[in-house]
């Protein structure tokens, strides 16, 4: 603290002014980015909410889409005991799924490689140092006590710097140095993905005297645009795989458009080169049905089931396989139970459930998968709860049991259903289609393959504030 006489008439008044605060001690920008939407590629229009799990910090997020997190940097974490700031957040919009942010922001630690106390200290790296700046020395031996203390200059050898004062100890080699200087993390722009909608509506026959519902009319998504085209432009749509032409016929020659709906949606982030494996298993017989003994809720990573008979790690479970709409294909990690394999077991499972399942729910195994099976890419990120995958889907012609994983990284093996976009009217010429999500532009095409001549497409922009777009075709 230092002292300042102030004249004025009279008389002098002698203020002692507070020394200037460490920067690292103040408050400042620890993550910022801007979050915008996928297909639109332009800053979010709606509130966004964003939940952070560590302590001594704030968030701020404004219209334009900015987010931050404020705090001071060496008040969150110690950075003698710790390289990074760990930020762990969740972002939420209306009619976006919820983004997941785990960031590292790292503090550059240096590290003294000459012993001694000071005024001048010899460090392994002096880059982005400056005279003025405060600088945090650590102990690096029993009996030694972090310190504070400003840098005079630089110098005056390649490596050395000159503090303003001595140190109050010794500091020996290897105690870490950390500047008060610090940058704040995060990406540039973040992209949100869409709440999925569901697409229904009804296909309708021209006939001589009006129209007429047409059933049993098979209707696709035909085509796929990313990204929602600029007005009074065009662009083609996303091949099955990234630089693929498509083929000049119209459909049904056209290829299948590289999107599917997954289902549970994603328990974990994705990246490009994660492969997506078909793995159809059948039922296994050799283990008795089992029932949940108590619901479970989301996030759960154990269940409590009826018995364990037949039941071991590593066993591949179908739990609520009486519910296409619930089901989840886990793998089993430990079975926890009784003496006697009769009784109520524990069963604890390679990952959190994404659905809820109440008390009764049907759990049976599923036996080895059949046959090896055709295996896709992903063609861009996918990330957690995602209900849509971008890869080629020419493959998939069906309903089918599939295994993704990041090329290694065992741990994010997962079970899913995945099915494409294509089905048939009922006897009223009804459709729905799976849930879509992540398409800027489809087109939506019908045939019926009794009738040759009967078909029709259109070219549709899903409104993604709704949960359900309707989309009727009138078919020639």
């Amino acid at each position: 603290m230092t002292s300042t006489r102030v004249s004025f008439a009279d008389p002098d008044i002698t203020v002692a002014m507070d020394d200037r605060p460490f920067d690292a001690m103040r408050q400042q920008a620890l993550f910022r980015t801007q979050a915008l939407d996928e297909l639109t590629q332009a800053a979010l229009r709606v509130p966004i909410q964003v939940h952070i799990e560590q302590p001594r910090m704030s968030v701020r997020s404004m219209t334009d889409g900015m987010i931050g997190v404020v705090g001071r940097p060496w008040d969150v974490v110690n950075p003698l005991n710790a390289a990074e700031l760990p930020l762990n957040l969740r972002l939420s919009a209306s009619r976006y799924l919820e983004r997941f942010i785990n960031e590292q922001v790292p503090y550059t630690q240096r590290h003294v490689t000459v012993g001694g106390t000071g005024p001048v200290i010899t460090l392994d790296n002096v880059t982005h140092l400056q005279p003025g700046q405060a600088v945090l020395v650590g102990p690096g031996a029993v009996g030694e006590s972090a310190e504070v203390a400003r840098i005079a200059a630089l110098g005056p050898g390649a490596f050395d710097v000159t503090l303003q004062t001595r140190l109050g100890g010794m500091h020996s080699v290897g105690s870490i140095v950390v500047a008060d200087a610090f940058a704040a993390g995060g990406p540039a722009q973040l992209f949100m993905h869409r709440a999925p909608l569901r697409l229904v509506g009804r296909a309708i026959r021209r006939t001589v005297s009006g129209t007429a519902a047409l059933a049993g009319a098979t209707v696709r998504i035909s085509k796929l645009w990313r990204r929602i085209p600029a007005a009074n432009s065009s662009m083609n749509p996303e091949p099955p795989i990234p630089g693929m032409m498509p083929p000049p016929g119209p459909w049904p020659a056209a290829w299948t458009p590289p999107i599917a709906e997954i289902s549970p949606p994603l328990y974990r982030n994705y990246p490009v080169t994660s492969n997506v494996t078909v793995e159809n298993r059948p039922l296994d017989v050799a283990m008795p049905n089992k029932y949940l003994m108590q619901a479970s809720v989301v996030h759960d990573d154990s269940v409590q089931v009826t018995d364990r008979i037949n039941l071991l790690a590593n066993h591949v479970i179908d739990i609520d396989a009486g519910d296409p709409s619930r089901r989840e294909i886990v793998r089993v990690v430990q079975v926890i139970g009784a003496s006697t394999a009769d009784q109520a077991a524990r069963v604890l499972l390679a990952h959190p459930l994404r659905f809820a399942h109440h008390a009764g729910a049907l759990v049976q195994k599923l036996g080895a998968p059949i046959g090896g099976g055709a295996i896709s890419q992903l063609n861009e990120l996918a990330l957690e709860n995602d209900p849509c995958v971008l890869m080629d889907t020419r493959f998939i012609t069906a309903l089918q049991q599939v295994v993704i994983e990041e090329i290694g990284v065992p741990a994010s093996r997962a079970y899913h259903q995945l099915v494409t976009y294509q089905t048939q009217t009922d006897s009223n010429g009804y459709y729905a289609l799976p849930l879509l999500s992540r398409a800027g532009k489809i087109e939506l095409s019908a045939h019926h393959a009794g009738l040759p001549i009967v078909s029709g497409s259109t070219e549709f922009i899903p409104d993604y504030t709704a949960a359900e777009n309707r989309i009727d075709l009138l078919l020639a």
